[in-house]
């Protein structure tokens, strides 16, 4: 069976096939493009990966050292803490043995 090339559902067939055909070209393109910005951007992590291994390292160092007068903190917190203990236990001592 053949279909006449003129018929209404031919150039919609047609026009429907050139409109993919611009569509596949356009993604073609496109992905050309991602894969030559890729190589780009591969190039320059390679050169800067120094500069972020550093960086990473002195992020690093920092939050240490956040974390180490957070510590240093807590530690006096808990000094106060057990002094105020201490003397509240040994005050609580010595009203005993003046009531007794």
């Amino acid at each position: 069976v053949k279909a006449d090339q003129h018929s209404e559902n031919a150039q919609r067939l047609q026009a429907a096939g050139n409109k993919v055909k611009k569509a596949a070209d356009v993604l073609v393109k496109a992905a050309q493009s991602a894969a030559v910005f890729e190589e780009q951007e591969v190039e320059v992590n390679i050169q800067s990966s120094a500069v972020y291994a550093m960086a990473a390292e002195l992020q690093a160092q920092e939050e240490i050292l956040r974390r180490e007068r957070e510590l240093e903190q807590a530690r006096k917190q808990l000094a106060k803490i057990r002094h105020a203990q201490t003397y509240s236990f040994k005050k609580m001592q010595e009203d005993g043995e003046q009531e007794g």
